[in-house]
């Protein structure tokens, strides 16, 4: 029998199963960059029915995986951080927690658990089919500058599931936010709005701070309302009128939305969540950072998916008062009435993206994972300036730089997508 992954010398030897039965090529894995890209091409496929999804992220393909192939068993690995997520998720057979204490730590983390992966794969028991979804740190080449979109993608099955995230919350959590609500007498309130202020990825200018300060001009102007501030973040609003849901956990706030009217977010996990299989449809006011366009735009996520927008009035770098304004006249003229005004979709631009592929692959030395990146993203918006340009400067005169794809068939497909440039 032809071993798959052996260690020798303290290199990592991966079978290329691709090949097979034509060609018997082992590739070498000298660091964590060329193990990742092993998993993520398939060079490695074990022989029981287990499946494994590896993403520091939400389980949005765990369904589709089900759906694909119902009597696998799917191990979903997940940071430490964001493993309450997929409690109770009946589409997740056994949950992988890969620790990661603080941001600082994940890189290292998903490295370790890459390597741990292709242990298992040496041992009696390997996983049938290994998908990487997460695209942070070693999957940028199916990233479009786009979050749900580039994880999918990492799933080489058409998804037929509806797209949205499975949040399937448990008696004692639904039990505890309406011990909260009764508590702070939300429902007593006939306008009450829930707001996301704490995004950690630079898609949105809102703070606690911003979040209070808008909050305390509406309820100067408007009586019959409230604010349910959330973040993990201390704040003390001094307004009766403006509560803290710092207590309530992050799933836990899918069940806080069936008592509002109203959502604010900013582009970040609370807005997955208040968009979940476990929350109440809310009308939605997003506030995001322009220069990051599309990257956390949710109206932009649902338009390609073919998913309502209606529910979105989508604002970028917009100031307080305007925030005030556009809150108070869903409250006063609702939704329909407010959203001719005040949304505004976020200019396709790509600047923010080139920046995380110039960051993360150019300035790495991987070309040929930058050429990739840049034609999924052509393949949805077309071969913009933005993108030849980089391509032309940044990219092609480096590629024979790149001494992870120096084979034959990684020159070939590259030369084929350099060919479809304009």
């Amino acid at each position: 029998m032809i071993p798959t992954v052996e260690w020798k010398d303290g290199i990592v030897r991966m079978l290329d199963q691709t090949k097979l039965p034509i060609e018997i090529v082992y590739n070498e894995c000298k660091d964590y960059q060329t193990v990742a890209r092993g998993i993520k091409e398939l060079w490695v496929r074990g022989a029981p029915a287990i499946g494994v999804s590896a993403a520091m992220g939400l389980a949005l393909g765990a369904r589709q995986i089900k759906a694909d192939y119902p009597e696998c068993e799917l191990t979903w690995a997940i940071s430490s951080q964001c493993r309450h997520i997929l409690i109770g998720n009946p589409h997740v057979d056994h949950i992988w927690e890969i620790q990661a204490a603080a941001l600082s730590d994940r890189e290292m983390s998903w490295w370790g658990f890459a390597e741990a992966v292709l242990r298992i794969q040496t041992g009696p028991e390997p996983f049938d089919r290994v998908i990487l979804s997460q695209i942070w740190p070693a999957n940028f080449r199916n990233y479009d500058g786009t979050i749900r979109a580039s994880m999918l993608r990492a799933y080489a099955g058409t998804i037929t599931v509806p797209i949205e995230s499975v949040i399937v919350l448990q008696a004692h959590e639904i039990q505890r936010v309406e011990r909260y609500i009764d508590q702070c007498g939300i429902r007593s309130y006939t306008h009450r709005i829930l707001f996301e202020c704490s995004s950690t990825s630079g898609q949105s200018y809102v703070t606690p701070d911003f979040a209070i300060e808008v909050a305390e001009r509406i309820c100067s102007e408007l009586a019959d309302c409230c604010f349910i501030i959330s973040t993990h973040e201390p704040i003390a609003p001094t307004n009766p009128r403006i509560f803290s849901a710092r207590e309530i956990g992050m799933r836990e706030n899918a069940h806080l939305t069936h008592a509002c009217t109203l959502f604010v977010g900013c582009g970040s996990g609370l807005t997955v969540v208040a968009t979940s299989t476990a929350a109440k449809t809310l009308p939605t006011i997003q506030l995001l950072s322009s220069r990051t366009s599309m990257y956390a735009s949710f109206c932009h996520d649902f338009e390609f998916f073919n998913k309502s927008t209606e529910r979105f009035i989508e604002m970028g770098d917009a100031a307080a008062e305007t925030v005030v304004s556009a809150i108070i006249a869903c409250c006063r003229e609702g939704l329909v009435a407010a959203r001719a005004t005040y949304h505004k979709p976020l200019p396709l631009i790509f600047d923010f993206y080139l920046e995380l592929i110039d960051q993360w692959l150019v300035q790495r030395g991987h070309y040929f994972d930058a050429l990739e990146s840049l034609s999924v993203t052509a393949d949805r918006y077309g071969w913009r300036d933005e993108l030849i340009g980089f391509a032309k400067e940044r990219v092609i005169p480096s590629m024979h730089l790149d001494k992870m794809n120096c084979d034959l068939q990684s020159k070939s497909r590259a030369e084929t997508l350099v060919g479809l440039i304009p």
